[in-house]
């Protein structure tokens, strides 16, 4: 097994409000390792990963994502994620780019995600704004 780490996270933590859901965890996944959150429902498994994974903010952490880092190079965008980013350059919500492409709303969100993750992007602007300056997207007006 490699040495390198994958994920370094120290001191994580998310708060709804008064709910505390993660309460400060400190983790290192080495590359090329197997590893698995478990706990009750209610423990902070999800968020966790998804604040590692970018879907989520984290209040206060010092992590670094090691892979990303290591890509040579960008992933491209495929035509569907393309045409689903057109879309919502255009202002349409989920269920009508679904409509407008005769895929259903889940899978527009699944090519949505795929997109972001290309992107290095958390959100629909960012993901549409990162298309643009890419050049995988036309920029406004063009």
């Amino acid at each position: 097994m490699s040495t390198e780490l994958a994920v370094r996270v120290r001191g994580l933590r998310k708060q709804y409000r008064t709910v505390t859901a993660v309460g400060g965890i400190d983790l290192d996944i080495q590359c090329g390792e197997v590893f698995a959150i478990l706990g009750p429902n209610g423990a902070g498994k999800t968020t966790t990963v998804e604040i590692l994974g970018g879907y989520r903010r984290r209040d206060a952490v010092a992590a670094r994502l090691v892979t990303q880092a290591r890509r040579p190079q960008r992933e491209v965008l495929s035509h569907r994620e393309t045409e689903v980013l057109q879309l919502v350059a255009r202002g349409l919500t989920n269920a009508a780019i679904g409509h407008t492409l005769f895929i259903s709303e889940a899978t527009v969100k699944t090519h949505l995600l795929r997109a972001f993750g290309k992107l290095g992007v958390t959100d629909r602007t960012a993901a549409v704004t990162t298309a643009i300056e890419r050049g995988e997207l036309p920029a406004p007006g063009s």
